[in-house]
């Protein structure tokens, strides 16, 4: 699963979550304000809540979702047997900080004013990655890093591949996967064909 299908996935469980948890939430939330207040209210409030801290030093929930005073969504946060998700929202309601961890690793996606993500990181158990994408979504920057090196892939603004630095897979005009060292630089034209390489093959 990609990084993109990864986050569109939390994205879609933590809509869903809102949808079906506000109110519990709500009334969470609203415990965990009257607790503050009753701490801030002075000794008095203090020492009462002093003797309950055994039942109030801490709240346990699956989901939370917050508002700010307009009733507008602006984060959730939820478990989940497939793993946790916490999700940040704009004033127009836009998606625009996702954090997750799933059983195959942790992402953070960060979204622009319209939705669409433009800048990405994940942690599997293969290695780890840093994305950077244009207004259109589509990669244009991104660094890997694996057990077979580290990387770097630049791409044009129709998604070509144009520069590759460091290890990379590649395929040949045959169709063969072939993988590259740490000490490669791969230059490419609009076409995506190779037109300059040090060392070559």
């Amino acid at each position: 699963m990609t990084l993109d299908e990864r986050l569109d996935r939390l994205e879609r469980d933590l809509e869903r979550a809102r949808r079906r948890f506000r109110w519990s939430a709500i009334v969470t939330g609203v415990a965990v304000v009257g607790l503050a207040a009753w701490l801030l209210a002075g000794p008095k409030g203090y020492a009462a809540t002093e003797k309950m801290r055994g039942t109030l030093e801490e709240v346990r929930t699956r989901r939370l979702v917050i508002e700010d005073e307009a009733g507008k969504v602006r984060a959730g946060l939820y478990v989940t047997k497939d793993g946790a998700a916490l999700g940040l929202y704009d004033e127009a309601g836009k998606g625009r900080a996702l954090m997750g961890v799933a059983k195959d690793g942790a992402a953070l996606g960060l979204f622009d004013e319209a939705g669409r993500g433009r800048a990405g990181i994940e942690v599997t158990n293969d290695g780890a990655a840093l994305a950077l994408c244009d207004e259109a979504g589509r990669d244009r920057a991104r660094m890997n890093v694996t057990k077979d090196g580290a990387g770097l892939h630049l791409a044009d603004g129709k998604g070509t591949g144009r520069l590759a630095l460091g290890a990379s897979a590649m395929k040949t005009p045959a169709g063969k996967t072939i993988r590259l060292p740490e000490s490669t630089i791969t230059l490419f034209g609009p076409d995506g064909k190779v037109v300059w390489q040090v060392p070559r093959d």
